[in-house]
C-alpha cells in the first residue's frame, strides 16, 4: 500500500546541488589546468568534482520517482522476460612491427560473426518510504566477454623512425648538422661551435616524433608548433633529440623569456624518450 508522503520541492533535492558542485568545481579544474592558473588547486578541485560527481549519480540511482527522496531504492525481485540470439561482428588484428619489435600498425584482419545470447531482466524496486512501486528494463550480454580476437604479429623489415632519429641525434659531432668548422670565425663570435638551425623537414619530422602536439603538461595545442632548443645553440646547443622540445607559440616565448627554465624542459624530454623505450621494449 502506497503512504501519502508528500514529494521533496525541487529545491530541497540535495542530488542538484552536489550536481551543480561537481560541475562548477570540475569546470575550474580543468580551467586553471588550461591557463596554467593557481596550479596547487588543479588536483583538489578535479577530486572534489569527482567525488560530488560520484555522490549525485548514487543520489540518482536510489532515488524514488515519486516522493523524490533519495537513498530508498530496495530491489525486491527480477525476472527475465526475454532472450534473445543477436549476431555480432568481431575482428581479428594484425599488429605489424618495426625491425626493432616496436609496433608500427595495427589494423582488423578477419571478421567473425559471433551469435550472443542477449537476456532482458526486469528489476522491481519498491521506496522504502512511501512504498511506491516501479521497474526498470536491463539488458545483459551473456557473450560479451568469451570471444577473444586472434591477433598476428608480421614483422617488417622497416626501421623504426624514432630509432632513427635517435641514433642520429646521439652520433652528431662538429663535423656534422650544421655545425660550423671554422675556427677563426668561431673565437670571433662565441667560445662555443654553433650547429646551424633545424630545416623545415627535421622540424616537421621532430614535432611529429612529439605527437603532434605542446609538450608543455596539460597544453595540446597542436596549430602553429615549434621546435625549441632547451639548450640554446648560441650557448653551444646541438640539435640533439634530447635538447629539443614542440612547444605552441604561447610556450615558446615564455621558455625564450626564461619563464619556463630549462631543467623543467629537460624533465618533459626525459620522460618522453623514457616512455619511447620503455614501447619500443614493450
Amino acid at each position: 500500500m502506497i503512504k501519502h508522503v508528500e514529494p521533496f520541492p525541487f529545491y530541497k533535492e540535495a542530488m542538484y546541488y552536489t550536481g551543480l558542485i561537481s560541475i562548477i568545481t570540475s569546470i575550474l579544474g580543468i580551467a586553471f589546468i588550461s591557463n596554467k592558473l593557481y596550479p596547487y588547486f588543479q588536483i583538489p578541485l578535479i577530486i572534489a568534482g569527482s567525488l560530488f560527481g560520484i555522490i549525485t549519480y548514487f543520489m540518482w540511482d536510489t532515488r524514488c520517482p515519486k516522493c523524490k527522496r533519495t537513498f530508498v531504492k530496495n530491489e525486491t525481485n527480477k525476472e527475465k522476460i526475454d532472450e534473445q540470439i543477436i549476431p555480432k561482428t568481431h575482428y581479428d588484428r594484425k599488429k605489424y612491427l618495426y625491425s626493432d619489435g616496436s609496433v608500427k600498425n595495427v589494423e582488423n584482419g578477419k571478421a567473425h560473426v559471433i551469435d550472443h545470447k542477449i537476456h532482458t531482466h526486469k528489476h522491481h524496486y519498491l521506496c522504502k518510504r512511501c512504498n511506491n512501486k516501479w521497474s526498470n528494463d536491463k539488458k545483459i550480454d551473456l557473450d560479451k566477454n568469451t570471444f577473444q580476437p586472434k591477433v598476428t604479429i608480421i614483422k617488417t623489415e622497416e626501421k623504426n623512425p624514432l630509432e632513427n632519429f635517435l641514433d642520429n641525434g646521439d652520433k652528431m659531432n662538429n663535423d656534422s648538422f650544421g655545425t660550423s668548422t671554422n675556427n677563426t670565425n668561431n673565437k670571433k663570435s662565441s667560445n662555443h661551435t654553433r650547429v646551424k638551425p633545424l630545416t623545415k623537414y627535421e622540424a616537421e619530422k621532430v614535432i611529429m616524433q612529439r605527437g603532434n602536439k605542446c609538450e608543455y603538461p596539460h597544453c595540446n595545442e597542436n596549430v602553429s608548433l615549434e621546435v625549441h632548443h632547451i639548450t640554446k645553440r648560441s650557448n653551444g646547443g646541438s640539435n640533439k633529440y634530447s635538447n629539443l622540445v614542440v612547444l605552441c607559440p604561447t610556450h615558446h616565448r615564455k621558455a625564450d623569456r626564461g619563464s619556463i627554465n630549462a631543467t623543467r624542459l629537460k624533465m618533459i624530454v626525459s620522460h618522453h624518450i623514457k616512455n619511447k623505450r620503455k614501447s619500443i621494449n614493450s
